[in-house]
């Protein structure tokens, strides 16, 4: 069986969804950095990594039944 050839160009966007630009401080860049190196040796992205941080918080606030 061959094996499927990718078309050149943009691989396919994950969905619908808004940009979020976001600056950060050195400070917080580093503690995230830190903590992408300590999950499970994924390649997370930076992006992907504060959105999962971001989820975790909010999960966490909610199980508390308060968000600030």
């Amino acid at each position: 069986m061959a094996k499927e050839r990718r078309k050149p160009g943009r691989p396919k966007t994950t969905g619908p969804g808004t940009q979020v630009v976001l600056r950060c401080h050195e400070d917080f860049l580093t503690a995230v950095d830190r903590w992408r190196e300590r999950q499970n040796g994924d390649k997370l992205t930076r992006a992907r990594a504060i959105m999962q941080l971001a989820w975790l918080a909010l999960l966490d606030r909610g199980a508390q039944g308060r968000i600030r």
